[in-house]
């Protein structure tokens, strides 16, 4: 648990590799046990924290999407791709 906090901690506090800024981001939203283990490693005020919120993520090029009001019906059922290319 301690062990990447241990290595941003060793990292900041090195001369020669001057200022460095960490970022940490969580997907797809930050936690508070996360936070409470960047709290008691002591790098909570070291780093910059973010959120990528990733609802939904197309593993295929050709995803037909439900957001089209039609387009499941036009497609499947009415064998019509035309209402899909707008």
């Amino acid at each position: 648990m301690g062990a990447w906090t241990d290595q941003i901690r060793n990292k900041s506090s090195e001369p020669a590799l001057g200022q460095r800024e960490f970022h940490v981001y969580f997907v797809p939203r930050k936690t508070a046990a996360c936070i409470n283990i960047l709290e008691n490693g002591g790098v909570l005020g070291d780093i910059v924290l973010g959120e990528l919120p990733l609802l939904f993520i197309p593993l295929e090029h050709d995803l037909l999407s439900l957001e089209l009001e039609n387009s499941f019906q036009e497609l499947y059922f009415v064998n019509t791709p035309a209402g899909l290319s707008s």
